[in-house]
């Protein structure tokens, strides 16, 4: 039987989440522009923002699990956001993903967090029938927005100009 381990992200691991990162920007068919410097600065600068979990099968490094803390203004408690989560596709199925869901469940308990969220693209079935099979729910009468950089350098403009 496989021994999944996990650990902490360390500076070392920038090249591995890069790795990571990108085959995840392939399979949900999307655009990455991260650097190593932008990793390492925002996991380990003076104002590092994210951390995260490698998982290990059997002493080789196969997933990872990407997060920050955010706030709930409603109840003044934290809330663990998962940014990214990923698994080798030769690795599915083995419990790695279920594993690193776990731990950052139990970072977000101890951590007096309200709840735990993430996202997930609408037609990633399998993704989405896993979270829920954990006992995850989507949530329902939310829809997230965001800006583009440019869409938001052309707002903080307007916030300059005042």
């Amino acid at each position: 039987m496989s021994k999944i381990t996990l650990r902490d992200v360390t500076p070392d691991d920038i090249p591995l989440i890069l790795k990571f990162t990108a085959q995840l920007a392939k399979f949900e068919r999307g655009t990455m522009t991260a650097t190593a410097a932008d990793m390492h600065a925002r996991f380990f600068g003076d104002d590092a923002i994210a951390t995260g979990v490698i998982a290990e099968l059997d002493g080789k490094p196969v997933g990872s699990a990407l997060y920050y803390f955010a706030f709930s203004s409603y109840t003044g408690r934290p809330i663990l956001s998962l940014e990214d989560i990923f698994v080798n596709e030769d690795c599915r199925g083995a419990g790695v993903g279920k594993k690193l869901m776990a731990e950052l469940s139990a970072r977000a308990v101890k951590a007096g967090c309200l709840r735990m969220q993430w996202s997930a693209m609408e037609w990633n079935e399998d993704a989405i029938a896993i979270y829920k099979g954990l006992g995850a729910t989507p949530s329902e009468g939310i829809t997230y927005f965001r800006f583009s950089e440019d869409a938001m350098k052309a707002l903080a403009a307007e916030a300059d100009a005042s």
